[in-house]
């Protein structure tokens, strides 16, 4: 199944790849809608994966009689019983989710930024006759994608705080989540 995924992912991305062909006279603003699809098809690609392996993981659970075992499981220091079901945690858990989004939104828009952005425009004469401008974008995408993912493995585990798990396995789930979306 999984296999299967990254087949339709890596038919997508060759395609995307391939949008700089000069055979195929495709104009900018058309390299930028193939890029932006294979994005969306990236992303729907995660999501169908993620909810394979959950509902796998649940059949494998199911059949080898591993329900209810998070009963038995030893408390986390941080779980207050007194919130469950309460707003304060639905609140919490809905800001932990609502700050993640605000995270990932300004991580893309950055991305986007560098990526439609054309170099010429606002150049200075000698730094067009430098060969390094052109490797310009992949420098500051790298240098974005190490800040953010320094700066992320640093607030993840307070938002997976926030959502109140009970068990450690919970918690521990919720951080791969936050970590490895």
């Amino acid at each position: 199944c999984y296999s299967r995924m990254l087949v339709i992912l890596a038919l997508a991305g060759a395609a995307s790849a391939l949008r700089r062909i000069a055979v195929l006279n495709l104009n900018l603003p058309e390299q930028h809608r193939l890029q932006f699809a294979f994005g969306i098809i990236a992303v729907c690609c995660c999501a169908v994966s993620i909810k394979m392996f959950a509902r796998m993981s649940s059949r494998a659970a199911q059949e080898r009689g591993m329900n209810g075992f998070h009963v038995f499981a030893r408390n986390r220091p941080d779980y207050k019983p007194e919130l469950v079901g309460t707003c304060a945690e639905a609140l919490q858990g809905t800001s932990a989710l609502m700050l993640t989004g605000i995270f990932m939104l300004v991580f893309v828009l950055l991305q986007t930024h560098i990526a439609l952005k054309d170099w010429d425009d606002e150049t200075p004469d000698w730094f067009l006759r430098i060969p390094i401008r052109y490797t310009l974008g992949s420098c500051l995408t790298t240098a974005i994608i190490m800040v953010f993912s320094h700066v992320w493995t640093r607030i993840a585990p307070y938002m997976a705080n926030l959502q109140n798990h009970p068990t450690q396995r919970q918690w521990e789930s919720t951080l791969v989540f936050y970590l490895a979306p």
